[in-house]
């Protein structure tokens, strides 16, 4: 049996074969596949779900304003992706009539699709002999051919690359594209699970002892850190909130009162009576850590309270549709009071 032969009789019986987004849909596939991006199957299904019923075709994704988008993908993170996700769907209302492109090199001229979801899309939707190259993909075949060629350089991974498409089969696409995707996240994880893998007896990694080690990548991603301070007022069992109009990642989401710096108690007093002259006593939190891709962000988090509720403040139940960070420190923070 060939490689692929042997990766769809696993799929079948071994495989994920039971996921919501697992039609032929295009639509379905795209705004799952945009979601799997830096998230975890687990996380994603929920998301997804309630997505889909408030969005269930490209039309009414395209007719539905930004914010109500971003209030549904909040907590995903990387919010850039809600955004193309929106932009693009007006594209293919707009130009193509509703219609998806069927193919990869039309798929990513769309906004946020790049070449592992077009590729992806275009299998599963189209039966498309396309080559997705995500993280799971690469960590597969560089073990099982024994690549130990630095795969962060790009003629490595351009070479890589060529041996993952010449693998993909003409015929039953959408069922090895998902066997690779699997056999990546359940068997061929950071610490391989090698008796399990169909794959064994084919693995060059495996036979020459290095597969816990590929793919070799030494590029290291060096963050820097910003430090914000955070505000919760709030007073009885509301709090307040603000929209994040300035660009950033946190852009059309709801948020705290937030100032550059990780500041002292003092300063903290003079600009909370800024934004609200009632402002009382302020009272230091927590500080943690969050990171984004380009950078990690410190957030030292203060309570304010005020003597009255002002315009914008919410129930404390009204946390949901804001950034993760907040979402938890705020969960964390009324628990307490309650």
């Amino acid at each position: 049996m060939s490689v692929a032969d042997k990766l769809i009789a696993w799929q079948k019986t071994n495989g994920r074969n039971d996921l919501p987004w697992q039609v032929r849909d295009p639509y379905a596939r795209w705004v799952s596949e945009t979601m799997l991006q830096q998230t975890q199957v687990a996380t994603v299904i929920g998301y997804y779900e309630r997505f889909m019923r408030r969005f269930p075709d490209v039309g009414e994704l395209a007719r539905a304003d930004l914010d109500e988008v971003m209030v549904l993908w909040a907590g995903l993170g990387y919010y850039s992706r809600a955004k193309h996700l929106h932009e693009a769907a007006q594209i293919i209302v707009s130009q193509w009539g509703g219609c998806f492109p069927d193919n990869e090199a039309e798929l990513a001229l769309l906004p946020g699709i790049g070449p592992s979801t077009a590729a992806a899309v275009a299998a599963f939707s189209f039966g498309r002999q396309a080559a997705i190259f995500d993280g799971n993909v690469k960590r597969v075949f560089a073990r099982l051919t024994g690549f130990e060629a630095d795969i962060d350089v790009p003629k490595n991974s351009k070479a890589l690359f060529e041996i993952v498409r010449a693998a993909v089969p003409a015929k039953d696409v959408e069922t090895y594209t998902q066997a690779v995707m699997d056999l990546g996240a359940l068997v061929c994880k950071k610490e391989p699970c090698c008796e399990l893998c169909p794959l064994a007896a084919d693995c060059v990694g495996a036979a020459r002892g290095v597969a816990a080690r590929l793919p070799v990548r030494t590029k290291k991603i060096i963050r820097p850190v910003k430090d914000r301070t955070f505000l919760i007022f709030w007073c009885d069992e509301t709090f307040y909130r603000e929209k994040q109009n300035q660009k950033g990642v946190w852009r059309n989401l709801y948020v705290l009162p937030s100032f550059d710096g990780k500041l002292a108690e003092d300063s903290i007093i003079l600009k909370a009576k800024d934004v609200f002259s009632d402002a009382m006593n302020a009272r230091f939190i927590e500080s943690f850590t969050h990171d984004f891709t380009h950078y990690r962000l410190q957030m030292h988090v203060w309570a304010v309270k005020t003597r009255q509720i002002h315009p914008g403040y919410v129930k404390a139940s009204d946390i949901q549709g804001m950034p993760t960070p907040i979402l938890k420190v705020l969960t964390r923070f009324f628990a307490k009071r309650g």
